[in-house]
């Protein structure tokens, strides 16, 4: 689940650009859904600095009635003195109301503006129920509090 960013899928022509402004304008989030998540602690950690490894999944948008559904993917591992010490998995499916059919149709069709929403619009949207989660998992398996960084 390595993340796929790279210079040339973060740029969109002002075309490109147009349609994204078009395709998230007519697209209201309804929800965030938790689909699967897992969390395991492989050994105990020490006092002293961690190496947080994040990878991110996003999978295709699907139409489901006048909603479109987007699933994302995160999986996080702590490591330790080049040791894996925490692995993190969660599935989230995100639901969006669609204002304007045709235009988000549209939108979608260009694959430059399809890859920069489910690369950087998507992951942002979930990144603070991420952060909770992540949080929480940690404080579950009695670690200290682990927060991930904002997403700028």
């Amino acid at each position: 689940m390595g993340r796929r960013r790279t210079t040339q899928s973060r740029k969109l022509s002002p075309e490109e650009f147009q349609k994204f402004l078009e395709l998230i304008d007519s697209l209201e989030l309804e929800d965030i859904t938790v689909m699967k998540m897992s969390f395991e602690l492989l050994s105990p950690l020490e006092e002293g600095t961690v190496a947080i490894k994040i990878g991110e999944r996003a999978g295709s948008p699907q139409r489901k009635g006048e909603s479109l559904e987007v699933p994302q993917a995160f999986a996080i591992t702590v490591e330790q003195k080049e040791e894996e010490k925490l692995r993190f998995r969660v599935e989230y499916l995100l639901t969006f109301s669609v204002a304007r059919e045709e235009t988000v149709s549209q939108a979608l069709e260009h694959e430059g503006v399809t890859r920069f929403f489910l690369e950087q619009q998507v992951p942002k949207l979930v990144w603070p129920f991420l952060r909770e989660d992540f949080h929480f998992a940690c404080s579950k398996l009695g670690l200290r509090p682990i927060t991930l960084k904002l997403r700028k």
